[in-house]
């Protein structure tokens, strides 16, 4: 598990959804960055002789509104009549403006609602790693258990065959004093390959299981580390039986602690972020400014024009059709449906899984119980028959059959514990907690 949260790549790759969703944040707030916008014009010749020089600092704000501030020139001997506006004392002249949106763009515009929806984009991020990390941690557990599973598969093959290897030395024994027809080691020699070629298959999948779980098992380079069999632990951890009592508490958990709700009302957030700007873009526009500038110098040539001046006044537009505007309501307020739905569906799928994962639990456990039993009465039926064989009762066809019993079923209970394993992870799964917190929130393996 601490491999996993730490060397594993896929999970490394989601945490680089924090920088992407915080890059895309600072990326919104561009355009309520300062602007510095700068203009020149020359014609020395000409009828019309002149020379125009603006430059100025622009800046929105959060208010939906925008303000100016700059310094422009405009001096020539002959200024077209239709650029007077633009001719400025020998000082040049400061000026500076502030344009405040009234009703359209007042409460919320497209540059802050592009900001908010960042906001909101980069809280994404959380449960997204959250649902991940939950995926990979529930993933590398069943590799470690299935491979813990393999391992005692293999150990018990290993002891079928040293039973055979041993018994074929007896034999041979009594082969050599006259105590046993050749043809008897013969067919325990028969056993032994065959037991051979089950050793040999147990072994590969030991080997795959622990290929497998090198992907998350890492050395302290971060690279894949095959699990040495001297790790493999000489026991299965005790299972603990389920609490079906606790089912109400497990359902809250997982309500609580599942990151596809989380995901599903930021996802809410955003969409009532686009409802609020669509239908605010169906009011009127009408925006107030305010303009004051302040020339320098001397008039030369004269001019019409005073060294202090203030405007003010109001821009307005009635939007008649509004067809974006409608249809980007009507949009917002189907995506606020389709949202609504989903999370009636996920709360009703994770009561499910929760219910099932649960249920498996319980099923699995109860299994423990027989399939221990039966090893216990299968040995004891191997022990006797092999009694029975050395007081010349029984032969070796039927002894084999007591000795594969044996270990089929101490190979079933293998598969009851792994299944039950197995179940652990998919229940620590289904309550949105990885195999690190699960300790804290439920407690058990």
């Amino acid at each position: 598990m601490r491999s996993v949260e730490n060397d594993y790549p896929l999970l490394a790759a989601v945490f680089q959804e924090r920088g992407i969703t915080a890059g895309q944040l600072v990326a919104a707030e561009g355009p309520f960055n300062t602007n510095l916008v700068g203009e020149g014009k020359s014609v020395p010749l000409g009828f019309y002789q002149y020379t125009i020089g603006d430059m100025y600092l622009e800046k929105a704000n959060w208010r939906g509104g925008k303000s100016f501030a700059g310094y422009r020139i405009g001096t020539g001997p002959t200024f077209p009549i239709w650029f007077g506006d633009l001719e400025t004392n020998t000082g040049g002249e400061f000026r500076a403006g502030y344009t405040q949106s009234l009703l359209q763009g007042l409460a919320i515009d497209k540059r802050r609602a592009e900001f908010r929806k960042a906001q909101i984009a980069r809280a994404t991020a959380e449960p997204v790693i959250i649902g991940q990390r939950i995926d990979f941690m529930r993933a590398g557990a069943i590799a470690y258990w299935e491979w813990v599973a393999a391992g005692r598969k293999y150990i018990i093959a290993q002891q079928v065959l040293r039973t055979a290897v041993e018994r074929n030395k007896v034999l041979a024994e009594r082969v050599r004093r006259g105590d046993a027809a050749e043809i008897e080691q013969t067919d325990n020699q028969r056993i032994v390959v065959d037991r051979e070629a089950k050793l040999i298959a147990s072994g590969r999948k030991f080997q795959e299981t622990a290929i497998k779980l090198s992907l998350f098992f890492r050395d302290a380079e971060g690279l894949p580390a095959l699990p040495d069999p001297v790790q493999l632990p000489h026991e299965f951890p005790l299972p603990q039986p389920a609490i079906p009592e606790g089912l109400g508490r497990d359902v809250q958990l997982a309500m609580q602690f599942r990151p596809e709700l989380r995901e599903l009302t930021l996802k809410r957030q955003s969409v009532s972020v686009e409802l609020s700007l669509a239908q605010n873009q169906m009011l009127p526009q009408l925006d107030s400014y305010t303009k004051v500038a302040k020339d320098l110098g001397t008039e030369s040539p004269p001019i019409d024009k005073t060294p202090f001046q203030l405007e003010a006044g109001l821009v307005g537009g009635v939007p008649l059709e509004r067809s974006a505007a409608i249809g980007s309501t009507r949009a917002a307020q189907a995506a606020l449906a389709q949202v609504s739905a989903k999370t009636r569906w996920y709360q009703d799928k994770i009561t499910a899984d929760v219910q099932d994962t649960v249920s498996a639990l319980i099923a699995t456990y109860s299994q423990l119980r027989p399939r221990r039993e039966a090893v216990q009465l299968t040995y004891r039926m191997e022990v006797a028959e092999r009694r029975k064989y050395e007081l010349g009762d029984s032969n070796l066809f039927v002894l084999n059959l007591r000795e594969l019993d044996t270990r089929d079923a101490a190979a079933l209970e293998v598969d009851a514990i792994l299944a039950y394993f197995i179940a652990t992870a998919d229940y620590h799964a289904a309550l949105g907690l990885d195999g690190l917190r699960a300790r804290e929130a439920v407690g058990g393996p």
